[in-house]
């Protein structure tokens, strides 16, 4: 079974999804989710979880065919190796001026003076995110508290 842990070292998908594989996206979606209908376990949770990372992110660099069989199989696929930290030293003149040729000033100005990392997964970090993000009431589009959308 896959953890939330598991999921956040893999690659995902930065670009659009191709129009050949929409359906079988949608069916492969559809799929999972009739399985956790029938029988809500983490195991099928976490199923639908992966579907992108897992599922479909590892057969994207090796074209549309592999990507459809990919998804076709999905969850009976192997799961994908955590990705080797590129020793190459990433060139940030050469990217903000990329940014920069594509109109994106504010990502050219990010990758030349962005230290940042991704934080450890830990109970310190989580504490953090919970006091800046708290949890919201139950019902926040209450139908009592006034609001009815008239359209």
């Amino acid at each position: 079974m896959l953890t939330p842990s598991d999921l956040v070292g893999l690659p995902g998908v930065l670009r659009h999804l191709h129009p050949s594989l929409v359906k079988l996206f949608i069916d492969t979606a559809g799929r999972l989710a009739s399985n956790w209908l029938a029988d809500q376990s983490d195991v099928n949770l976490s199923h639908i979880l992966g579907l992108i990372k897992v599922g479909l992110a590892p057969a994207m660099r090796h074209g549309h065919a592999a990507a459809a069989t990919r998804l076709a199989q999905y969850p009976n696929v192997a799961l994908p190796g955590k990705p080797t930290p590129d020793s190459r030293p990433v060139d940030r003149i050469k990217t903000a001026c990329s940014l920069v040729e594509a109109g994106f000033i504010g990502k050219a100005e990010r990758a030349l003076n962005d230290q940042s990392r991704v934080a450890p997964i830990n109970e310190e970090t989580i504490n953090i995110l919970k006091s800046k993000h708290p949890s919201g009431p139950v019902n926040p589009f209450d139908v009592s508290l006034g609001y009815v959308d008239q359209r």
